[in-house]
């Protein structure tokens, strides 16, 4: 009959596509299977320099040595192998912060690992930064991309990295770093209430 046939060619193509929609699904799913995988040798290779004994002791030397340092010069102010110790780690994670602002990298990948360290590196090389972004005139990009990214993972710390903080919304908004001012209280609010 007509309509049996109907039906017969109604399943049949429902069938088709159903069958198509999974095909593109599954590939789709192995096209990121493949990319994680690729993301995976990276990170490894990365973090393989991160992981040495060597930078442990570079980077903890330079938070100890940059203490005694006139940081006013900025970059060029310190000693030939006190800046070259500051430069190899501030554009470790400079690479590290380019290399997840271009979705190379999953945050989640680097918060965990490097937000303590990173913390204390950028503690100890902010003051040069800043004196160096002040001796060359108008260059407020020195390492603003580090500076960022060490505020995004400070903020995404102990929280799910696919999370966005308010902060993480204004520096991708902005392209700079923003700290928000705590709201000042109206003078109604502060005043005791009787």
């Amino acid at each position: 009959t007509p309509s049996g046939r109907m039906m017969w060619q109604e399943a049949s193509l429902a069938i088709s596509v159903i069958s198509l929609v999974a095909t593109s699904f599954i590939a789709r799913r192995q096209m990121g299977w493949t990319s994680r995988t690729n993301e995976t040798a990276v990170v490894a290779s990365f973090f393989k320099e991160m992981r040495s004994a060597e930078f442990f002791m570079v980077e903890e030397q330079l938070w100890t040595e940059l203490g005694r340092h006139n940081a006013s010069r900025g970059f060029a102010g310190l000693p030939r192998r006190v800046r070259k110790r500051a430069y190899e780690v501030a554009y470790y994670y400079l690479t590290l912060a380019y290399m997840v602002d271009n979705g190379i990298l999953d945050p989640r990948l680097t918060v965990k690992p490097f937000h303590y360290r990173l913390g204390r590196t950028w503690s100890a090389i902010r003051p040069f930064v800043e004196s160096e972004r002040k001796s060359v005139a108008g260059n407020t990009s020195f390492l603003q991309t580090l500076e960022n990214f060490a505020l995004v993972v400070a903020t995404m710390h102990g929280r799910s990295a696919r999370k966005s903080s308010r902060l993480e919304k204004l520096i991708r908004r902005s392209g700079t770093a923003y700290i928000p001012r705590p709201r000042r209280r109206k003078q109604s609010d502060a005043s005791p209430k009787p």
